[in-house]
């Protein structure tokens, strides 16, 4: 729901017009899974009267956060890092830094540290999404100002950005994938797959960040924040609900609802999709419940695609549970009325809060002009690339070696583990709810199957002209019912052909995307979001079309299972649930593993199931089977070949 003061208007009511039918019912079901997860989490949080009821909510938050993002387990060990060079500026100078986040994983950092004696408070700079990374200009402007106002500054590259390209063209020194956003949708996929998240490798490099500044002796260990806009104002949000140690956070342009996100402009970038967060009853607001009562900004641009009413209504939640904590002046709150970006009214406004909270009053408000640096001068690197200046491990093949290690140590899947993926597909049905002949052809019909309360998938139920003894389930990453030259070779052979369009297919599917981002990642990251996955989804509806293949066709013998491209996984995990007599899956990926593992991957969004590798493969499900026939026709590589 999107809720305005006290009212609350239905997601599924702003959707915009649906071209089909199918689709308006779809749509109005997965709104209503939103909303109603959403209301639950609220139902929760209007109980928060006490302290004692906050603190136990915040710990639920925490251990949640924790296990949504995947986080790494912590380390104790000294930080390994080396000051490159050192720059001197006018009243501080600028440490260029490389420090280790995992054994090998290198990051590149500036630190910016005050002329006069210590220890100074601290604050970690989360950098957005600019391809410069640290040494973006309106970054700058932060990190320098901060600086002139008596804080060690730490600015550190994200993966995929900066100097920590992870896709580098030699040639070009650019990366191959494209820096930023691209960088981190291309390794988030593939991470997902073995239980974590890109987050939980951005939080792992805050975690060491925060371990290198506490072991300075120039710092206070007790006053170090967070700060950090767009994406940074994400990995400042996910910092401050993983770790304790910090004092304050300042997330601007990001903090707003999942009520006022979730149409328009839909998920967003790899790192803010934590699967399960709305099932398990999480929200925006919750990445300040964890880190409550410590000092916290909600930094707002009016004009943002994070919609501006969820950010005023967090705010207004959270101004409740700082109440009841006892610690009203530690929740603080900013907006302009401009677009994305941490404009200069937003950053004094971070200026403002982190002089009050980590003990720097009396600090003139206004921003002083700033110069920012060349993006060169601010290089801990002599290429400007870490990989290709002192080598690198990347977070891909860190996530590629855990992805190896679950390969040879996990378990033998069991049904149990199954429905953990998928959900439990036994008892799965279907139910025809229209069925109209066409006219073209006195053997075929066009069906709509009900595959949830409410949700429909197109079929057409073809039977060959001297009728069968033999059915096939067929399915389509296209669309199965416009694969008119397939389904008339299946029926020419004899068979009785249901082609159904399972979700992300057909009418169901994902359509173009909103704000930049695909189509097919907005429409797999909503089923994550839920704690389910396309291929659940698709697996459900294989499920309801034997059901329905199974009575509109009692006279056939055997039914077998025809899948192809990204609809091949569900497929697999169908059949465990149900007898096929045969299975052929086409031109589809055959290894989650492989799809971890590889350089780079194209055409596989659909087909991601989060922490599968944690639990099972396609090669095992396929050899689950046996001694059904199983034949894979022209596999495809993950890179879509």
């Amino acid at each position: 729901m999107t809720c305005v003061a006290a009212v609350c208007l239905p997601l599924a009511a702003q959707a915009p017009q649906s071209v089909t039918p199918e689709r308006a019912a779809f749509d109005a079901w997965l709104a209503a899974q939103a909303t109603d997860a959403l209301a639950a989490r609220r139902a929760v949080v209007a109980s928060l009267t006490s302290a004692d009821a906050v603190m136990t909510r915040r710990q639920d938050v925490r251990t949640q956060m924790g296990e949504v993002i995947g986080l790494l387990p912590t380390l104790d060990t000294p930080v390994p890092s080396t000051v490159t060079r050192t720059t001197r500026r006018d009243g501080y100078r600028i440490e260029h830094l490389i420090f280790e986040s995992l054994p090998g994983l290198k990051v590149t950092a500036a630190v910016y540290v005050p002329d006069g004696p210590g220890p100074f408070p601290a604050v970690l700079g989360t950098a957005g999404h600019a391809d410069e990374g640290k040494a973006s200009a309106t970054y700058q402007h932060v990190w320098v100002s901060l600086a002139r106002r008596g804080f060690v500054v730490l600015a550190y590259d994200p993966p995929g950005q900066g100097e920590r390209f992870e896709y580098l063209d030699p040639v070009t020194g650019r990366s191959r994938v494209g820096a930023g956003t691209r960088e981190h949708m291309m390794t988030g996929l593939q991470v997902l797959l073995t239980g974590r998240t890109i987050a939980a490798y951005m939080v792992q490099d805050g975690r060491r960040a925060l371990d290198y500044l506490r072991a300075r002796p120039d710092v206070d260990a007790t006053r170090i924040a967070v700060a950090g806009n767009s994406g940074g104002g994400t990995q400042a949000a996910l910092l401050g609900a993983s770790e304790p140690r910090l004092a304050a956070v300042v997330a601007s342009c990001y903090i707003t609802s999942w009520s006022d996100m979730w149409l328009t402009p839909g998920p967003q970038d790899s790192e803010q999709i934590l699967p399960g967060f709305l099932t398990r009853g999480l929200d925006f607001a919750d990445f300040a419940v964890a880190a409550a009562p410590r000092g916290f900004l909600v930094s707002s641009a009016i004009q943002d695609y994070f919609p501006i009413a969820g950010s005023r209504g967090a705010s207004t939640e959270l101004r409740a549970i700082y109440d009841a904590l006892g610690a009203p002046d530690r929740l603080a709150r900013v907006e302009n009325d401009a677009p994305h970006g941490w404009s200069q009214p937003l950053r004094e406004g971070a200026y403002r809060a982190l002089g009050a909270w980590l003990g720097r009053p009396g600090q003139p408000d206004t921003e002083a002009p700033v110069t920012p640096e060349p993006v060169e001068a601010l290089r801990s690197t002599p290429t400007g690339q870490l990989v290709s200046s002192v080598g690198s491990r990347t977070v891909r093949e860190v996530n590629a070696d855990e992805a190896r290690a679950l390969a040879a140590s996990r378990s033998p899947v069991s049904m149990a583990g199954l429905r953990a993926l998928v959900g439990d597909l036994s008892q799965q049905r279907g139910i025809v709810v229209s069925r109209q002949r066409r006219a073209e052809g006195v053997h075929v019909e066009d069906l709509a199957v009900e595959v949830e309360p409410g949700v429909h998938v197109r079929a057409s139920l073809t039977r060959p002209a001297t009728g069968g003894t033999r059915a096939v389930v067929y399915v389509h990453e296209e669309g199965a019912t416009s694969q008119d030259a397939a389904i008339a070779r299946l029926a020419a052979d004899g068979n009785v052909v249901l082609a159904v369009d399972v979700r992300g297919t057909g009418a169901l599917s994902p359509g173009t995307g909103d704000s930049g981002y695909a189509g097919a990642y907005q429409f797999a990251a909503r089923a994550w979001l839920l704690g389910t996955s396309v291929v659940a989804w698709q697996a459900r509806d294989l499920r309801a079309a034997a059901d329905v293949l199974r009575r509109e066709a009692p006279e056939a013998r055997t039914i077998e299972l025809h899948a192809s491209g990204q609809t091949v996984p569900a497929a697999l995990f169908a059949a465990q649930f149900d007898r096929f007599d045969a299975v052929t899956l086409e031109d589809g990926l055959t290894s989650y593993l492989d799809l971890a593992t590889a350089d780079t991957h194209d055409g596989a969004t659909l087909t991601v199931i989060p922490g599968v590798l944690r639990v099972t493969d396609l090669p095992e499900l396929a050899a689950r089977l046996a001694p059904t026939s199983v034949r894979i026709v022209g596999p495809r590589s993950p890179a879509g070949r």
